[in-house]
């Protein structure tokens, strides 16, 4: 008897939601979410793993600011509840591409206004939401874990590279991924122009603003890579992230004059380019980024020559 009263309930509400208009069923579902008890008479606890989150279900919470139901995810469900079969509702997770974007962007939709669809090299990939977020049993950032070792799944490159004898202190918690990267806007996705200024939210001190600058540092260029130009930000084999020891790095842009091997009878040929020309992120007093403290370097008054070099 007791079961054929709840068949009897849950056909009269699929009817009934069958009936009437679809803007009337979303803006009921806050109210009473009926839906949303015959869904966990069969998936117990799934209630449960969303307290605490933005994706807590409406019907567990008194007044709640937004109207969460199972159903705002799960489509489909009139025919689930008919035929309980994991092929005829919506899963989001494991859509793919644009119909994962989709989905989710009927509540989240900072995404879909800023246009990134198509933009972020992600949705290029087809790579689904759930690749990046876990929306059950998580509620903290929505991410499939705290410190988006998540992304080493794909880029394990990536996740070499940060093994390297200077790089970026990952491995060891300090920092993670989206500390640098971020994926909202499809502006957010140029990892060239401009990309310094993310250096600059740890580094301040290497962007300036400096009287003289030197040019990859600032990055002003739209072909310009700003510091990307000579560090390799994920980790390298040579120090401070260089993508190579200091004199070939700047060799491949700067030529050594030929003065540099003669004068002095010779004596400096053999002196790296960091000797002289320390304050390769800008001087506020140097033109050539000559250090301040080259005369203690030599033992040697350079100034008396050198004053505007």
């Amino acid at each position: 008897m007791k079961n054929s009263i709840a068949l009897t309930r849950r056909l009269a509400w699929v009817v009934a939601m069958t009936l009437l208009p679809f803007s009337f069923v979303a803006s009921t579902r806050a109210q009473s979410n009926p839906v949303d008890a015959d869904c966990l008479n069969c998936h117990d606890g799934y209630d449960k793993s969303l307290i605490g989150s933005s994706h807590r279900l409406a019907s567990t919470v008194k007044n709640p600011a937004s109207t969460v139901a199972c159903i705002s995810c799960h489509d489909g469900w009139q025919k689930h509840m008919e035929d309980p079969n994991k092929d005829n509702i919506t899963n989001p997770s494991r859509l793919a591409g644009k119909d994962a974007v989709t989905a989710c962007s009927e509540c989240h939709t900072p995404h879909r206004n800023l246009d990134n669809y198509g933009f972020d090299v992600h949705t290029e990939l087809q790579t689904n939401c759930a690749a990046c977020h876990k929306v059950h049993n998580n509620a903290g950032k929505l991410l499939v874990d705290g410190d988006a070792r998540f992304c080493w799944n794909c880029h394990q490159n990536t996740k070499v590279a940060f093994a390297r004898r200077s790089a970026h202190p990952v491995k060891q918690g300090n920092v993670s991924c989206l500390s640098c990267h971020r994926f909202v806007r499809k502006v957010d996705q140029d990892l060239s122009y401009a990309f310094s200024y993310v250096c600059r939210d740890c580094h301040p001190d290497r962007g300036g603003p400096n009287l003289y600058e030197h040019e990859p540092v600032v990055a002003y260029s739209t072909d310009g890579r700003g510091c990307m130009e000579c560090h390799d930000p994920h980790g390298s084999e040579n120090d401070q992230l260089l993508k190579q020891p200091p004199d070939r790095l700047c060799a491949t842009c700067h030529a050594t004059p030929a003065k540099h091997a003669t004068a002095h009878q010779g004596a400096f040929a053999g002196v790296d380019c960091l000797t002289c020309h320390g304050q390769i992120h800008g001087s506020s007093t140097k033109p050539a980024l000559l250090n301040d403290d080259l005369d203690a370097v030599f033992g040697l008054n350079c100034w008396l020559c050198h004053y505007v070099k």
